[in-house]
């Protein structure tokens, strides 16, 4: 993006407020996923959410690090004060990740 040529403006020389940013990944990622058991729908005979379970997420795709990555970017896209976003890091171990960038590739 462009940063803000706004003289004066508390946001001048930013492209976005990292709190915005932080806002639209807070609601749309942090707070479904977080402390979350995500599982497979097909898996979902084998592993019943219960009691003991806590929060249980079943997504119609296994749950890899690339395909979570696409489903964020998928949420990220559909928020109705849409940012556009040019690329994703999702982090699954310290020398493990997938990243998605806005051509498409993975």
């Amino acid at each position: 993006g462009k940063p803000a040529d706004k003289p004066g403006d508390p946001k001048n020389g930013m492209v976005i407020d990292f709190t915005d940013i932080g806002r639209v990944v807070r609601k749309n990622i942090i707070d479904v996923f977080d402390h979350a058991l995500v599982l497979c729908q097909s898996d979902r005979e084998h592993f019943p959410a219960n009691e003991l379970s806590g929060k249980v997420i079943y997504l119609p795709f296994p749950p890899t690090c690339e395909m979570l990555l696409l489903e964020f970017q998928r949420r990220l896209a559909a928020e109705e004060n849409n940012f556009p976003v040019s690329g994703l890091r999702l982090d699954e171990t310290a020398t493990s990740f997938a990243e998605w960038h806005a051509n498409g590739n993975l």
